[in-house]
């Protein structure tokens, strides 16, 4: 621990933390005599850098949040109970100081904090249903992160925290459940960015358009879970007639007409008797435009369209012979073109 000494200049304790949390998230196997012991890496943060954290400097204390979230997430064993909460507390805390209350705000700090949320809540959960004290502050913040701001410049702060919703978005859902309108606003922006913040927000709008497919096929039939089907299916419809939509919309709009075909059938179906074949129709048409009809042989997305017809078709009364037809060639396109490993496995 030579290079994390408090003598040693802040620039040289973040990297040396930087390195150490590189090293705990590949799990290498270390030699005996490794100066690396988790354990007594545990104690070190807890007891000598987080007691003394008002002396830190902003990036040091973000790469020690972020290296205990690699330390719980990757060693658990090594993380008693009391540790873990008495670090959640510490985590919360910055949180709200730094979102709330400072008026210099250190994004560092924030990105460490959100790090440390993403590593901790793998083993350690704070579920809204166990813990919904918990749970809603730290979904509070996390959501507070993810507003969008175009005068920031550097944005891995808000990319933590929309890592933090991506992988954790099932202990938050009851919240973000709530706000499902303003997330499905927001997180377009994300994905809409250019470079990791596009990569980062496509990952993140994806899980949540998955979320509410999951919550929408275990629902009951109240009025707020049919105006989310509503809007769903709507978008999806939008996306199919736009010329302009981002190969990830188009994608999600594939995929979630498939995952709520049942859901259409028995939300919306009493109000439209034909919105089912419609979205057959609408996949099976751009399916046949985008393959049939194309001199492009990539048919590496047509398996996702096929099992998005093959859900819908399971709600369907009837399908006529075109259809058949239409969905027997794209099948045989797909099979013609599946990848093969033409060398036989050596005994």
């Amino acid at each position: 621990y030579k290079c994390v000494r408090d003598s040693n200049s802040a620039d040289l304790q973040g990297r040396a933390y930087q390195i150490i949390t590189a090293i705990v998230r590949s799990k290498v196997p270390l030699p005996p005599d490794a100066d690396l012991n988790v354990s007594a890496l545990v104690t070190f943060i807890f007891n000598q850098k987080l007691g003394c954290k008002k002396s830190l400097c902003p990036t040091v204390l973000g790469s020690i949040y972020e290296l205990f979230g690699a330390i719980a997430q990757h060693y658990p064993a090594n993380c008693s109970a009391s540790t873990i909460n008495s670090v959640l507390r510490n985590v919360l805390a910055e949180l709200k100081n730094q979102l709330i209350t400072a008026k210099d705000v250190k994004t560092p700090i924030i990105e460490g904090c959100m790090m440390a949320l993403k590593g901790m809540l793998v083993h350690f959960t704070r579920d809204y249903n166990e813990d919904p004290e918990n749970s809603k502050e730290i979904y509070s913040y996390v959501q507070k992160v993810c507003a969008f701001q175009e005068n920031t410049h550097r944005k891995t702060f808000q990319r933590a925290a929309l890592e933090v919703l991506t992988v954790h978005l099932d202990q938050m859902w009851k919240w973000a459940l709530e706000d499902y309108r303003w997330w499905l606003k927001e997180l377009p922006i994300w994905a809409g960015r250019q470079g990791q913040d596009k990569y980062t927000g496509i990952d993140a709008l994806r899980a949540f358009h998955r979320r509410c497919w999951t919550h929408l096929t275990q629902c009951t039939e109240s009025l707020a879970d049919k105006e989310m089907a509503r809007l769903l299916l709507d978008h999806y419809m939008q996306t199919f007639t736009d010329p302009c939509a981002a190969a990830y919309d188009l994608q999600l709009a594939v995929e979630g007409f498939g995952a709520l075909a049942s859901v259409a059938s028995r939300l919306i179906e009493d109000h439209d008797q034909n919105f089912v074949t419609l979205m057959f129709r609408i996949i099976l048409q751009r399916a046949q435009t985008d393959y049939t009809k194309s001199e492009d042989n990539n048919t590496e997305q047509l398996g996702k369209y096929l099992e998005s017809l093959s859900n819908i078709c399971r709600e369907l009364k009837t399908i006529n012979t075109d259809q058949l037809a239409a969905l027997q060639q794209l099948t045989r396109l797909f099979m013609a073109n599946y990848p093969h490993n033409n060398k036989r496995t050596q005994s």
